[in-house]
């Protein structure tokens, strides 16, 4: 654990985050002419870097590739800057390259190199193939450092550094997807007086059986140390109360807290733009029962879809010999595909998220697998309940046809950008009154 740290002082009231500049500036960052990002301990730092406090977000690692665990964590960097942060995404994968996660994802290519066809393992290892590419999105437009030197040990001089800790979004509480011990920061010692607080953090289903009584009692432990707790999903809030005795607010995806023209200005400089005005088919769990609701969909609006996730290679060795076959779009090309599509059919919580901020028609597959909680939750809170559907059911033309009142959906937007701010200005400034 790194040593503690008083809390920052604050007493002003107001909301626009000027308390933040009573924080001392004691180092900075700099970027290499690779594009990383270093930690340089300043002893004499300038004026300016004494109104931007240093705080440090952990998500789920960035090098996975994910679209949506990318875009969540630009989208909160950005939010974090305008309030006059000075944010660091944390891009370590807490587990080395040993891990039996990655051991079994070897095994599996092994495997399948020898010549054992399962479908789901060669998407699978195509995903896991080109996930770097897609990750580089990262090394463009996400400030970001190591936290982890090994294993099991942060850069104890780097948490020093920091003002105020935050993990989220995206699914940092499923057991499935990561450890939750590290993203409750349990690498600070219990009485380290720093900010340390969630932002529309996810468990990604509406139970947390798969922890057990003993991470359970863990976790809870953690949590009572944090200074404020958001989730992403209604079902997030009752979880926290039942297993941690804790009041948790519903705040919105870092997503919606950056204006569409950002999105467009990202896609704008896509190299592999992808083509635009199409209905767009992004599906993470391709299977005949979603293939069927894709395909009632495209016969209802008279138009071929275009799949934004390529097709699975027959063979292993068929991925070898064509790799650009199986290359997914960047993020900036997927970005300027569902901004810019006549209708998305999607399973995928973000591609959802990404239409309704563009303005996209869309229909939402229910995906129980990836967690339904967190698509049933956002559909409720715009009022879009009647665009989810079930994998292989008949879709109602009326569905596809009804309009979206876009206003309603943009006041929506606005008031829950209004909550997100007035929330992490508090967190930030160590306001424990939440709980």
């Amino acid at each position: 654990m790194c040593k503690p740290r008083d809390p920052p002082s604050a007493s002003s009231d107001n909301l626009q985050c000027d308390r933040l500049a009573r924080y001392p500036a004691r180092s900075s960052f700099e970027h290499s002419q690779e594009g990383a990002v270093r930690f340089v301990v300043s002893k004499e730092p300038s004026l300016s870097d004494r109104y931007h406090p240093r705080v440090l977000v952990r998500s789920l690692p960035l090098e996975s590739g994910n679209y949506g665990g990318l875009l969540q964590a630009y989208a909160l960097q950005q939010a974090l800057l305008v309030l006059g942060t000075n944010p660091m995404a944390d891009r370590a994968d807490r587990f080395d390259k040993y891990s039996s996660k990655r051991l079994k994802e070897a095994a599996r290519r092994v495997i399948v190199a020898l010549g054992y066809r399962n479908p789901g393992w060669l998407t699978r290892i195509a995903r896991d193939a080109d996930r770097r590419g897609v990750a580089t999105f990262a090394d463009r437009h996400i400030r970001s450092v190591p936290l982890y030197v090994s294993r099991q040990r942060v850069d104890a001089a780097l948490v020093d550094s920091f003002d105020a800790f935050i993990v989220g979004s995206d699914q940092v509480w499923r057991r499935r997807y990561a450890d939750p011990r590290p993203n409750l920061f349990e690498f600070l010692e219990p009485d380290d007086g720093r900010p340390r607080f969630s932002y529309a953090a996810s468990f990604g289903r509406d139970d947390i059986d798969d922890y057990g009584a003993g991470l359970i009692a863990q976790t809870a432990e953690l949590a009572q140390r944090l200074t404020a707790i958001s989730v992403r999903e209604a079902s997030g809030v009752d979880l926290v109360w039942k297993n941690w005795a804790l009041r948790a607010q519903q705040l919105i995806d870092p997503t919606f807290l950056v204006e569409p023209e950002r999105y467009i200005s990202l896609a704008s400089t896509a190299v592999d733009p992808q083509p635009q005005g199409r209905v767009i088919d992004y599906v993470l769990d391709d299977n005949p029962a979603a293939r069927r609701t894709v395909n009632g969909i495209m016969n209802h609006l008279g138009d071929a879809s275009f799949s934004l996730l390529p097709p699975t290679p027959r063979s292993y060795w068929d991925f070898r010999r064509h790799r650009e076959q199986f290359r997914r779009p960047s993020v900036e090309a997927w970005l300027g595909a569902i901004g810019s599509a006549r209708f998305v059919i999607t399973d995928s919580f973000h591609g959802t998220a990404l239409s309704i901020i563009h303005h996209v028609p869309f229909v939402s597959i229910l995906n129980p697998f990836r967690g339904a909680a967190r698509l049933e939750s956002l559909m409720d809170l715009f009022g879009l309940e009647d665009r989810i559907v079930e994998a292989g059911a008949a879709i109602p033309a009326a569905v596809v046809d009804r309009s979206i009142d876009w206003d309603r959906v943009d006041a929506t937007i606005e008031r829950e950008r209004e909550r997100a701010t007035v929330y992490l200005c508090r967190a930030l400034s160590g306001d424990r009154s939440w709980h």
